[in-house]
């Protein structure tokens, strides 16, 4: 399993702990390496100059053509990377930094076609604001007259259905691009969060593709809601079920205290991240 990070400088919040956040990385490259050998980043020159002793496998330096102007959309850097991996058509596995696995992935996400972290479910009480994605998105591509009412964590996803991730990526590239959805990409509106036009491109956008080829992923944690009520404790069952911490979801609070102590952080340093 080829394993893959991207980190886009072009995009990356002002207010960012580089250092922070490549700790968090170091962390998180050391234990995929413990179960696989192949394990590279995609990134900026700058991006390079940052993570180069890491230890990555190698480092792919082509996410420069990402345009500085859609810092609010950070998840555009992503969108490149994948198309760059579907383009490879080499089955793939992309990990956010702040992913950390303690064990080997399962047998059904290694031979899946399409797997994603979980389930965003209640998107309303997310904060996705898909009616006002609605309204404001004037060509949306493959999520044309599609309406969900969840969505798909990417803290890490993959699978062997290239074909499948590079049309995903490349449309989701085009609508954020598209001259006639500037309005909604570059505005600044109160009814969206900071992180709301990121979860709506990548992640919403994916649910929306996904439903249009008829393909149900296979999911690293089912977090279903026929699996868990709403009040349980899905922090505490993630880490149970997939030996796995994602520090920015499901429940920040809860994962600060796992990892703190399944690896030693400092606790401190990780409530800085997260919060």
């Amino acid at each position: 399993m080829n394993i893959y990070f991207s980190y886009s400088t072009k995009v990356s919040s002002k207010n960012e702990d580089l250092n922070l956040t490549k700790k968090i990385a170091q962390i998180s490259v050391e234990m995929f390496k413990k179960f696989y050998k192949n394990v590279y980043l995609i990134t900026d020159e700058k991006g390079l100059k940052i993570f180069e002793d890491i230890g990555f496998k190698k480092i792919y330096s082509i996410l420069d053509i990402v345009p500085e102007e859609y810092k609010d959309v950070w998840s555009i850097g992503k969108l490149y990377a994948f198309r760059y991996i579907a383009k490879k058509n080499e089955q793939f596995c992309h990990v956010d930094f702040d992913f950390i696995i303690t064990k080997e992935l399962p047998h059904r996400i290694l031979t899946a076609q399409v797997f994603v972290q979980s389930i965003e479910n209640d998107l309303d009480n997310l904060g996705y604001n898909v009616g006002y994605y609605n309204l404001l998105c004037k060509n949306k591509y493959l999520a044309k007259d599609i309406y969900l009412d969840r969505s798909f964590n990417c803290g890490i996803i993959g699978g062997k259905d290239c074909s499948f991730f590079y049309e995903y990526a490349d449309t989701a590239i085009q609508m954020v691009e598209d001259i006639q959805n500037k309005n909604l990409w570059l505005r600044s509106y109160p009814e969206f969060a900071t992180w709301t036009k990121a979860v709506l491109a990548e992640q919403y956008y994916l649910g929306c593709a996904l439903k249009k080829y008829n393909i149900n992923p296979e999911l690293f944690f089912n977090n279903s809601p026929q699996n868990y009520e709403p009040q349980s404790d899905i922090a505490k069952k993630f880490f149970e079920e997939t030996g796995a911490v994602h520090l920015l979801g499901p429940s920040k609070r809860e994962n600060v205290l796992i990892i703190d102590k399944i690896l030693g952080f400092n606790k401190q340093d990780i409530i800085d991240y997260v919060i």
